[in-house]
């Protein structure tokens, strides 16, 4: 039991002093989810158009997660705007892929 207290106090000193010298770094969020693309959409604006009236509704809001190519749907904190369409991406995982390679997430969108 002795050898169990003197750990734990030794421990505890290693922890503390380690603490004062850390250093901690807040981040910054940005105050808007949806990250605005400069991606030439000529070429997919018929998908565009399909994946907006998906959901039953044209409003420029493409709903279904073109990302990962699942149908998943999409989540506003996971957003972009490509052209005059906000698409909505299931996860952030998702939106960094659209942001390496978009063409390639335009090409996922549906073509109905």
């Amino acid at each position: 039991m002795k050898y169990i207290f003197v750990f734990f106090s030794i421990f505890l000193m290693a922890c503390d002093g380690e603490q004062e010298g850390s250093v901690v770094q807040e981040i910054e969020q940005p105050s808007s989810s949806v990250i605005s693309s400069d991606v030439d959409v000529s070429g997919y604006e018929a998908q565009l158009v399909s994946a907006d009236a998906a959901d039953g509704t044209v409003d420029h809001v493409v709903t279904k997660c073109a990302g990962c190519g699942l149908g998943m749907a999409g989540d506003a904190s996971h957003s972009t705007q490509v052209g005059e369409y906000e698409l909505h991406l299931c996860s952030g995982s998702c939106l960094d892929s659209f942001v390496s390679e978009p063409v390639a997430v335009l090409e996922r969108l549906p073509t109905d």
